[in-house]
């Protein structure tokens, strides 16, 4: 019984993990939504200086924000990837971006500091659902061709935290009424009084 379960065994076919050919169109939708991810996820730390002014913030409260964003984005990714490994949830996909969009919408309403905090962490766990799974989507979709998958997934990511800081150089003026994550109290920040208030501080 045994030399007959192994000699089926070494018969069976060779079991291949993924496509046998790449697929591109997935590696750069998978791609694309990395950098809608990555993106809204480096406007937080873009828009500190706006949060410190608009909320009378020290760096100490500043530095929790910071802190609050990369425990959950960062430390909750392997606890998010084992129980993906063993129950993927393709669906998670869909689920970490609504995650990460009702953070954006938290923060573009946030009154308060306590808010801010709430709207950082539920960024961060968006990403933090959407990373692992969309990692091993890359992987499946590579073909055999895992540097090459994971490069692309990567460039997305790298280009949407270049990009996300880039908003922050628009005039809050003409921004405020115009984009969602500028949040409440930071719209009637003026960039020119704010940097004056600097100058005569260093000055004193």
């Amino acid at each position: 019984m045994a030399s007959e379960t192994r000699t089926a065994l070494l018969d069976a076919p060779t079991l291949k993990v993924g496509a046998d050919k790449t697929i591109f169109n997935i590696l750069l939708a998978i791609s694309f939504c990395h950098l809608l991810n990555d993106t809204i996820q480096s406007v937080l730390p873009a828009i500190y200086p706006m949060l410190k002014a608009s909320f009378h913030l020290d760096f100490g409260q500043v530095g929790l924000i910071a802190l609050t964003l990369q425990l959950t984005a960062s430390l909750l990714q392997p606890l998010v990837g084992w129980r993906s490994d063993k129950h993927p949830q393709p669906y998670s996909l869909a689920i970490g971006m609504g995650i990460t969009l009702l953070g954006l919408l938290a923060l573009s309403m946030a009154p308060t500091y306590a808010m801010v905090l709430v709207a950082a962490g539920a960024v961060g766990i968006g990403s933090a659902v959407f990373h692992p799974e969309s990692s091993r989507v890359a992987r499946m979709a590579s073909g055999g061709q895992h540097g090459l998958a994971q490069s692309l997934f990567q460039v997305g990511g790298n280009a949407g935290s270049a990009l996300g800081p880039l908003l922050d150089r628009v005039d809050q003026r003409t921004v405020q009424h115009r984009v969602v994550f500028v949040p409440r109290s930071c719209r009637n920040y003026d960039p020119d009084l704010h940097r004056d208030v600097v100058e005569e501080s260093s000055r004193g």
